[in-house]
């Protein structure tokens, strides 16, 4: 088997038309379906996707469909399907994202050429409300060239910053998942995290096609991300799972400084998109972090040593109004930019 394709879903009958195109759209572009297998993950959901995508696909022999019983997590159905998995590769996929139609067929083709740990892709994001879609990119596609191979021994610096750490972006070797014993960690959002940063540093090839074949979208009602005020401190979570397996590795003393600059970045943008009471409660148990985590701020970054000495010294409702002053700055800042740049395009004309 050359590649499982792993898909997970939870009430998603808003988007349930999506996922079954997404899908179908794959079998038009398949000379054949030697090689593949789809594995379906239905994470308990209370509405009628789990009885929408048996009645679609359970006749198809190469689409396995699995179901918990109830609700555990992102992380619990996307390891269910790594522990059914039998393909050479696997590519963890959302179910709310919008996949090339060549996607599947790509990969197939692929999988039995590379001997990589890890080939990642490019892709786009679109914001589902503002219908605006913009290229996603990362640091190390302007560090390597396409099909350059390299290992995160090879990043000398920030690591953590040089790529996001989602799932779906990625082609990974299932022999080395299992072989360094990785898993997703059960917990409701960011488990993201530690799957991918802890097999960015371990493997020994990596490398990334220019080719963009997902396109995430962003601000789903019912996804993950959108839903994080429920599951607030997961993030803290990671970030200290992904402490823990630095050091059992041997490897926090040569990272320490990315990690910690990384730690307050990830953790910033939390405190800057999350909403509700969730914020005060996330801001006392990031401070917190950092206090006991951060013993001296002269290894860090710029910026990131500015927010963290700030952060520390002021409480949740301080910060709030920086962040907002922060945010209405920025805006200003760039409708200033747009009117000059509008201003420029209409003397042009």
């Amino acid at each position: 088997m050359n590649i499982s394709f792993i898909i997970t879903t939870y009430n998603s009958m808003h988007y349930i038309d999506r996922i079954i195109n997404n899908i179908n759209n794959q079998f038009l572009n398949l000379h054949s379906y030697d090689g593949i297998e789809i594995i379906l993950v239905d994470d308990g959901s209370t509405d009628n996707t789990l009885e929408v995508i048996q009645k679609t696909f359970s006749l198809h022999p190469f689409v396995k469909i699995i179901s918990n019983t109830q609700n555990f997590g992102p992380g619990n159905a996307r390891n269910r399907g790594l522990d059914n998995a039998t393909g050479c590769y696997v590519l963890f996929l959302d179910a709310d994202d919008i996949y090339h139609p060549q996607l599947f067929s790509l990969c197939s083709r692929l999988a039995p050429e590379i001997n990589l740990d890890i080939l990642i892709f490019k892709a786009t994001r679109l914001h589902s409300v503002a219908n605006v879609t913009t290229d996603i990119h990362y640091p190390i596609f302007d560090k390597f060239d396409p099909g350059q191979v390299f290992s995160a021994k090879d990043i000398e610096n920030s690591v953590f910053d040089s790529a996001t750490w989602w799932s779906w972006d990625r082609l990974i070797r299932r022999q080395f998942i299992l072989e360094n014993d990785i898993k997703f960690p059960d917990i409701p959002s960011s488990e993201d995290l530690f799957f991918n940063s802890s097999l960015f540093l371990l493997a020994s090839s990596i490398s990334y096609i220019d080719v963009k074949l997902i396109t995430y979208v962003e601000n789903e009602s019912n996804s993950v991300s959108s839903t994080r005020e429920f599951s607030a401190e997961c993030c803290i979570s990671a970030v200290q799972m992904l402490k823990d397996f630095l050091i059992s590795r041997g490897l926090f003393l040569a990272r320490r400084a990315d990690f910690l600059n990384y730690l307050i970045s990830f953790l910033n943008w939390h405190l800057e998109s999350i909403n509700g009471v969730a914020y005060f409660q996330l801001f006392d148990a990031v401070k917190f972090f950092f206090i006991e985590n951060i013993e001296n701020s002269d290894e860090l970054l710029y910026q990131e040593k500015q927010t963290y000495e700030y952060l520390v010294s002021v409480n949740a409702h301080e910060y709030l109004i920086f962040l907002k002053n922060k945010f209405y700055a920025e805006k200003d800042l760039l409708a200033r930019v747009n009117a000059s740049l509008t201003k420029q395009i209409n003397k042009r004309a």
